[in-house]
């Protein structure tokens, strides 16, 4: 089972650069005081996508620069 005290070991660069980054933005988040969350999204986004998916929607909202909210809940569904 992975958790958040699971060591990484990343074996290509683009796991390097993932963690590299998640530690990033996870110190900034704490010197700034603001809440970090850290989605591990699993799976692939393309141009045949159904519009109404996570990700597309995502990108919509993004696009108009709408407000993003998330249901919290539904990140501890298993």
């Amino acid at each position: 089972m992975i958790t958040n005290d699971t060591v990484t070991n990343p074996v290509t660069s683009y796991g390097e650069a993932k963690v590299s980054t998640y530690c990033l933005v996870r110190d900034l988040a704490k010197r700034l005081d603001i809440l970090f969350i850290w989605a591990r999204v699993f799976l692939v986004y393309g141009e045949y996508d159904n519009p109404n998916s996570l990700i597309p929607q995502l990108l919509k909202l993004l696009r108009n620069c709408s407000k993003i909210t998330f249901n919290i809940a539904c990140l501890f569904l298993r």
